[in-house]
């Protein structure tokens, strides 16, 4: 009596070589989130770029009004010019953005007050009202929270362009993507020659996360919600 072979699963479209014979991949588990590279590997529909747009000339306008709002009060002349010059190409930025608006078939007005602006006012408020706070309180309110933000949120979404549609943004995230991290990298440098003593450390450590919790809470920033999902759908769907 002959003995006959087991089947060989792979001739059935299972396992790895059955899967690239079949052309076939794995369903995901329904409600089971995205993986990071999967999200990066999807292109922006234009209607959310056009709202990150949006988003980002209404931040980087208040970021300008934030940075310019603390130099007269800022008796480090080093700092001074630091903060004088990030808000100069806040400004432009925001300019940049604002005219791309305009480009995506939007007008002026539409990145005057976009629906993040709620979510984000805690945070800018407590940045607005820093005037109890010292330089390296600021500093680490602009240099720490902020800008690292902002820089995640136009690295993501620069990585998830690549139609004809998205070269306009692209330009425009190449140029301001750039002058984000050469500000940031500057702007944190010169905070660390505040770290003088114990003392200072203490109080820019807690200074951060005080602005970091208001920050998670208020979630800033939003274009990585529209990127990413919703973070709030996330942390429910999340393992314990």
């Amino acid at each position: 009596m002959n003995e006959q072979e087991p089947p060989d699963p792979s001739a059935h479209g299972a396992g790895p070589e059955g899967t690239a014979r079949s052309g076939r991949q794995p369903s995901r588990p329904e409600n089971q989130p995205s993986s990071p590279e999967n999200l990066l590997a999807r292109h922006l529909d234009l209607e959310t770029s056009r709202e990150l747009v949006r988003q980002y000339a209404w931040l980087e306008r208040s970021l300008f009004e934030i940075a310019g709002g603390w130099v007269a009060s800022i008796e480090a002349p080093a700092a001074r010019v630091q903060l004088g010059t990030s808000s100069r190409h806040h400004v432009l930025h925001a300019e940049l953005w604002e005219n791309l608006t305009v480009g995506l078939g939007g007008s002026a007005n539409d990145a005057a007050r976009p629906e993040c602006a709620d979510d984000l006012a805690p945070l800018l408020q407590q940045l607005r009202a820093a005037d109890n706070c010292d330089t390296l309180e600021r500093m680490v309110g602009y240099y720490r929270v902020l800008l690292p933000r902002l820089i995640g949120a136009y690295t993501i979404h620069a990585q998830r362009t690549g139609r004809t549609a998205d070269l306009p943004a692209s330009r425009v995230l190449r140029i301001v993507l750039l002058e984000e991290i050469d500000e940031w990298t500057r702007g944190e440098i010169m905070l660390q020659t505040y770290l003088a003593d114990k003392d200072a450390i203490t109080r820019a450590a807690r200074r951060q996360e005080a602005l970091e919790i208001i920050a998670d809470s208020c979630r800033f920033t939003p274009a990585i919600d529209l990127i990413w999902g919703s973070r709030s759908r996330d942390r429910a769907t999340a393992p314990k």
